[in-house]
């Protein structure tokens, strides 16, 4: 359970994160059930569809994102430092309570006992200061180790993970204290709701693709430089963005026009994270259909820019007003969350486990089905969101804002929701029957 082996605690936190990835998309897909089959499940409370709602996004994020990308940077770190990890069986207590966090929440959200607020629902304080404690005891392993490098140059990879390691403790810890109420908790739970996505997942994501890129095509990063720009330019412009949660909502203008401000400034560190992406992959173009780690990686890229590029569009009063409430801004959350950072998630578990295990992959041929099925599904159901979000904007002047006239009006888009959920759910059970062949059986002898 403790094990001093190199990259064992990586290696757990890669294999409890397929797990959780796998649990939360069936609670995703019965939950996107219940909006055509109203009656499924109706008679069990623990399955309705406000407590399977927040374990699928709490269990996205914090057992499939936070543990993947952990898994990822707990193999990255010692390669860039050229040195061990600093403690394995600290990475393994942190492992531990990762999964009795998550486990936890999963079983006080089926009883209904949540905080009540988005991405804040795990139940103060056990839970979220057993998240601050896990979130330490990453910080100081990380530090700990890049503190003990051999190699001189910090690389841009390292900048990223210490920043996250920086800011998603105090935004954690100021997001769920239970000491807000009115309009200030409305503030501080978009403060931290967007933060999360943007100063947590996202160094995370940005700074993992920075290291598997050159490391896949073994070219160098095309600018440093650039890279450290997008660094501080997300640390600048991405912490006041949260307020555009609540336009026209009862918080004061300047505050709303900040968050406008900042959400079009995001602009510029996503265009220079791409475009450094994409120069350095000059010449090496043909690797992208070799290598699926690529693969995932370079479609995660061009969601992320998507995201960053619909976010700032979304912000404008004008645009904000037709699409607030609807499942257009669903559309954009499972932009950033599936398309973009999960893509580059499974890029790194694509990268990292043959290295973890000294064996290649059981099939390429069903990482292949993995790909396509999670492609289709996920931008299937982001499309179909996105048009029904606007949709949903016109018939709620058509009808004067009686939502039964909407649902009838848009039942199509919720089945079409359901049924993309079954290629990614059938996309993420292929993934984790390869994973676990690839760990306990022999490599396939026909790929």
């Amino acid at each position: 359970m403790f094990s001093r082996e190199p990259n064992s605690a990586s290696a757990r936190f890669l294999h409890w994160s397929v797990l959780w990835l796998v649990f939360a998309v069936l609670m995703g897909l019965t939950a996107a059930t219940k909006f055509i089959f109203p009656d499924f499940l109706a008679h069990t409370p623990w399955l309705a569809f406000g407590r399977l709602r927040p374990i699928h996004v709490n269990t996205i994020i914090f057992g499939w994102l936070q543990m993947g990308l952990a898994a990822a940077m707990l193999y990255i770190v010692p390669q860039l430092t050229r040195t061990r990890l600093y403690s394995e069986p600290l990475g393994h207590i942190a492992c531990w309570l990762n999964n009795l966090i998550v486990a936890a929440g999963i079983i006080t959200l089926a009883l209904g006992i949540t905080q009540g607020k988005e991405y804040e629902e795990y139940v103060w304080p056990y839970l979220d200061l057993a998240m601050l404690l896990l979130l330490l005891l990453v910080a100081v392993n990380v530090f700990a180790t890049i503190a003990r490098r051999t190699e001189p140059q910090l690389y841009v990879s390292l900048w990223y993970f210490m920043g996250s390691l920086i800011w998603m403790p105090l935004l954690y810890g100021i997001g769920n204290f239970p000491f807000y109420s009115g309009v200030n908790d409305a503030n501080v739970n978009w403060f931290y709701g967007h933060n999360l996505i943007g100063l947590w997942v996202t160094p995370l994501g940005v700074g993992i693709g920075y290291y598997l890129l050159p490391k896949t095509i073994n070219a160098p990063l095309f600018s440093h430089r650039l890279s450290l720009l997008g660094f501080w330019t997300i640390a600048l412009f991405y912490v006041w963005t949260g307020a555009h949660h609540l336009i026209y909502g009862p918080v004061p203008l300047w505050l709303q026009n900040v968050a406008i401000i900042s959400s079009l400034s995001m602009i510029l560190p996503v265009v220079v994270v791409v475009l450094n992406v994409f120069l350095t992959m000059r010449g090496h173009w043909s690797a992208f259909r070799s290598e699926l780690s690529l693969r995932f990686l370079l479609i995660g890229m061009v969601a992320y820019m998507i995201t960053c590029l619909q976010g700032p569009l979304q912000s404008m009063r004008w645009l904000n007003a037709h699409i607030h409430f609807t499942n257009w801004v669903v559309g954009h959350a499972h932009l950033a969350l599936l398309a973009a950072f999960s893509f580059v998630t499974f890029a790194a578990v694509y990268f990292i486990l043959p290295r973890l295990t000294g064996r290649p992959w059981h099939s390429r041929r069903l990482g292949a089905w993995h790909f396509w099925l999670t492609l289709l599904g996920a931008w299937l159901m982001i499309i179909d969101l996105t048009i029904s979000g606007w949709d949903q904007g016109n018939l709620w002047f058509v009808f004067g804002g009686q939502g039964i006239g909407i649902v009838r009006a848009t039942w199509v888009y919720y089945l079409t929701r359901m049924l993309s959920g079954l290629f990614i759910v059938s996309g993420q059970l292929i993934f984790a029957f390869n994973v676990a062949r690839s760990l306990r059986g022999r490599p396939a002898e026909a790929n």
